[in-house]
This record gives C-alpha cells, sequence and structure tokens, in this order.
C-alpha cells in the first residue's frame, strides 16, 4: 500500500514509491530503494520531512545471503564509479548505492 508519511515514521522494509529529490532537482534516491536508517540524515540535511513509500513484501533479502549479495553489489557500483567516497556526505550516498543495488539484484533473481 502506498503512503505519504513523514521521516520519523520510517521503517526497515519500507521501499521508496518515488524518487527522492532535493530543492535543484537532483535525485538523492531512486524509486524503488530499500529504506535504511542512514537515509535520514540524508533527508534532514536536505530538509525533506516526508515521503512517499510502500512495503516490500515480496524478494525479501534473506541474512544468508546478504554478505555475497553485497560483495556482488560492490563490484558493480565500481564497474560504475571512478571515485571513492571521501567523506561522512559521500560515503552515506556510497552505501545507499550498495542498498538500491542489492534490492534490485534481489528483483532480478525474483524474475
Amino acid at each position: 500500500m502506498l503512503k505519504n508519511i513523514p521521516i520519523e515514521n520510517l521503517k526497515e522494509g519500507m521501499v521508496f514509491s518515488n524518487s527522492i529529490i532535493n530543492k535543484y532537482g537532483q535525485v538523492l534516491i531512486s524509486a524503488g530503494t530499500l529504506f535504511n536508517l542512514k537515509h535520514l540524515s540524508l533527508f534532514r540535511t536536505w530538509g525533506i520531512s516526508a515521503v512517499s513509500v510502500h512495503y516490500a513484501n515480496d524478494n525479501v533479502i534473506d541474512e544468508s545471503e546478504n554478505e555475497e549479495l553485497k560483495k556482488l553489489a560492490i563490484e558493480r557500483l565500481k564497474r560504475r564509479l571512478l571515485w571513492e567516497p571521501t567523506n561522512k556526505i559521500e560515503n552515506d550516498i556510497y552505501n545507499m548505492a550498495i542498498s538500491k543495488l542489492m534490492y534490485d539484484i534481489v528483483n532480478e533473481k525474483g524474475n
């Protein structure tokens, strides 16, 4: 079920229904990204108070697959990027990209 909720009410397992865009039109988080607690810092930095989400009921990441899945996501991300994060904000964005790729990989396996 699609909901627009305050960021303080976000819970693990929720998925962003729409891309989160800053005041300059830049995409901070793509639609379909699985929420994690590090997103809250990004929202507060940009003054984002509410987002549109739904629960991810299918293709849940199994804990035993998590490390292997994360390694695969990091490999894919490194092929796309020519830099390493150098500060906290870049590191948060990098980790969000890894989470998004993990989610995408799980959904590929489900198809």
